[in-house]
């Protein structure tokens, strides 16, 4: 089985992508990239949250940090130098991202497998529940997205009610339009997952264009960072407002644990 490479966010579409990618791909590390876009993103900022994550999945992660112009040259080098064969991305129908990511790939040697590119986003979102991925959402555009959606969690019991806002204001319900941003909280993939408990107040900043006016926003875009400090990071300082919790466990590993008990059973039985 080939080796890979997870492009690491924190968010929901990542973490369904390395369900996906490990039927046939063995994801021995994630890359977080701290891009050069004039928005700050999300997923970067909290990074207390994000750290939470990297634990949780228990694989070593690097930051790679770009430089306006110099990107694909930053991205081939650090891929070159990385071992493993394939670079697992979670594009589902942004031809412009997987174009990009292709030709960075065939730059630095390596296969680019996006396992969860081309179908519909509805699919993807309804697979939720079955790998166990809750969320939260870090960021909106409330043009799009109602506001009051930013810092909830979106888990088993919220799902439908999600869903249902999604097709109620049109917004796709896996944010492939930049609609909202999330962090995971849990996954089949997770060794614990993760409880999040929102801080009270707001931490609404709109994102500003680089040169911009203090009021002119692009795009009319709020996420749950202070300017300060990440949201993860200022809850954290009045919460907790993190804290780990033991899943249950899959049937698989019951199984494994019983077969286990039975052999040494079976062995002490044989000594005796």
């Amino acid at each position: 089985m080939q080796t890979g490479i997870l492009l690491f966010s924190g968010g929901k579409d990542c973490i369904l992508a390395l369900e996906k990618a490990r039927r046939t791909v063995r994801v021995a590390r994630l890359l977080h990239l701290h891009t050069t876009l004039p928005e700050p993103s999300p997923h970067t900022e909290n990074a207390v949250l994000r750290a939470a994550i990297v634990q949780a999945l228990g694989l070593p992660c690097d930051e790679v940090r770009l430089e306006r112009g110099r990107e694909r040259e930053i991205l081939v080098d650090f891929l070159r130098s990385t071992p493993g064969e394939v670079l697992v991305a979670a594009d589902i129908f942004l031809e412009a991202h997987r174009v990009w990511w292709e030709e960075v790939c065939a730059r630095a040697g390596k296969a680019l497998l996006e396992p969860l590119w081309g179908r519909a986003t509805a699919v993807w979102a309804r697979q939720w529940g079955r790998y166990g991925i809750s969320f939260v959402i870090v960021g909106l555009n409330p043009q799009r997205v109602p506001p009051t959606w930013l810092g909830r969690v979106v888990g088993p019991a919220e799902r439908s009610e999600f869903l249902e806002a999604a097709r109620r204001y049109g917004f796709d319900p896996c944010g492939e339009n930049g609609e909202f941003h999330t962090m995971a909280l849990s996954a089949r993939s997770f060794r614990f997952s993760i409880v999040w408990k929102s801080p009270a107040g707001k931490f609404h900043r709109p994102f500003r264009s680089p040169g911009s006016s203090a009021g002119a926003q692009r795009p009319p875009f709020i996420d749950g960072t202070t300017t300060q400090e990440p949201f993860a990071q200022n809850a954290w300082a009045s919460g907790p407002a993190i804290r780990f919790s033991n899943p249950p466990r899959s049937r698989r590993t019951v199984c494994k644990g019983q077969i286990s008990w039975i052999l040494l059973l079976c062995k002490l039985r044989f000594v005796r």
